[in-house]
Formats: C-alpha cells, sequence, structure tokens
C-alpha cells in the first residue's frame, strides 16, 4: 500500500514537472516568434 502511494506520488511530480517544462518552452517559444517577427 505505501509503495502503491509513493509510486501515484512520484507520477504526479513527473506529471508537475511535465507540464512545467511544456509551458516554459511554449513561452520561451512564444517569445522567440515575437522577437524575430
Amino acid at each position: 500500500m505505501a509503495g502503491e502511494r509513493k509510486f501515484r506520488a512520484d507520477e504526479r511530480r513527473r506529471w508537475l514537472l511535465d507540464m512545467t517544462v511544456h509551458s516554459f518552452s511554449s513561452c520561451v517559444f512564444t517569445a522567440e516568434s515575437s522577437l524575430v517577427s
């Protein structure tokens, strides 16, 4: 049970990390696009 709870916590942390990286790269991409144009 404890192992399953830890696994879920790791999954949530990984998902949050993915969302953070995705939104950050999107912001960078948008900033570069606005600078180029």
